[in-house]
């Protein structure tokens, strides 16, 4: 995974009922902060999930990578960024440290390809979120 340059941040606390067994963060529910994170990340571009430009996007690709341990009461700090930009996809890296902290604790990566549900089809990358991280 590439080192990211940070284009947003956004927090998220973890809760009693997010970690498996009182041990850790499980992967069901780094899911779910990966998909608030991303939510975030595209409000605060100017986007919602079903109106990018006019499209929305599916997923076909996650990665995670887990670095060190994440308990309750802890919260996340997500940095995101989009990148390796193709015709009708990008990439969404992840990169989570503790609030306070500056130790990476998890990594991801999301492909998302541009969807227009109408159709049923992959289609271009919108112009709109392609300038701004262009």
């Amino acid at each position: 995974m590439i080192q990211i340059k940070r284009q947003f941040s956004v927090e998220i606390p973890v809760r009693n009922t997010d970690v498996g067994f009182g041990l850790h963060l499980p992967f069901n529910h780094m899911t779910t902060f990966l998909s608030e994170a991303l939510t975030s990340f595209l409000k605060y571009n100017g986007f919602e999930i079903l109106d990018i430009g006019g499209v929305s996007f599916i997923i076909p690709e996650l990665n995670i990578k887990y670095i060190a341990e994440i308990h309750t009461n802890d919260v996340i700090v997500f940095d995101v960024a989009a990148g390796d930009f193709g015709e009708k996809s990008c990439v969404l890296f992840f990169q989570g440290r503790k609030k306070g902290g500056n130790k990476i604790v998890v990594k991801a990566r999301i492909k998302i390809v541009f969807y227009d549900y109408t159709i049923r089809k992959a289609v271009p990358v919108p112009k709109a979120f392609a300038t701004i991280f262009s």
